[in-house]
């Protein structure tokens, strides 16, 4: 019988808590004392100085969900040229962000349930005495490892082009679970194209 080889699979800016998803790598900035998911697969590293610890053409999949975001678009730029250059070609990145159309379009219908979430720790999501204070900042704010960048579905798409992706879009309805919360994301399939592909 033939030796099988595992999938690599990578989620890139998986946060402090490290990866909760089975069979990936999680890489983050964050202490490894910090880790409680699967800290034996986890890599404290900074993507946008160092670059991803991987050989170029070796990653078979690729998760960066609710990162982007933190990252100026420049920097955003950065780790996504990082993911294309690991991926093997054909593979593909599935990226998520907070939706910045359907973040404008809750503040315009003066929707306050929304806005007035709170993490199961029973924490407030976004802060400010108005609704236009939680609107800035569920866009630019949310403490000392905010937000600095928003995009929705087309500026996304844009963004993983520019570095040479194929991209697509992903249904909402469609969004895996790894990609939360769904009512308020955007998520594309960024696929690394094989040698002679058109972009």
């Amino acid at each position: 019988m033939a030796d099988t080889v595992e999938e690599l699979k990578i989620d890139v800016g998986c946060g402090g808590r490290g990866t909760g998803q089975d069979g990936f790598i999680g890489i983050d900035v964050w202490p490894i004392k910090t880790v409680t998911q699967h800290p034996d697969r986890y890599i404290q590293r900074d993507v946008v100085k160092d670059g991803l610890p991987f050989e170029d053409n070796v990653v078979d999949y690729a998760l960066c969900s609710h990162v982007l975001e933190h990252l100026t678009r420049g920097d955003a730029l950065i780790m996504l040229h990082e993911i294309l250059r690991v991926l093997v070609p054909g593979c593909r990145a599935l990226i998520g962000v907070p939706d910045l159309s359907i973040m404008a379009a809750r503040y315009l219908a003066r929707d306050e349930e929304f806005y007035n979430r709170r993490y199961s720790i029973g924490k407030a999501v976004w802060v400010g005495p108005s609704l236009a204070d939680k609107f800035l900042d569920s866009i630019l704010g949310m403490g000392p490892h905010g937000h600095r960048y928003g995009y929705d579905t087309e500026s996304l798409l844009v963004l993983a082009r520019e570095v040479g992706f194929k991209a697509e879009p992903i249904a909402r309805p469609d969004i895996p679970a790894c990609i939360t919360p769904r009512d308020m994301s955007a998520a594309i399939w960024a696929r690394k194209p094989v040698d002679g592909e058109a972009l």
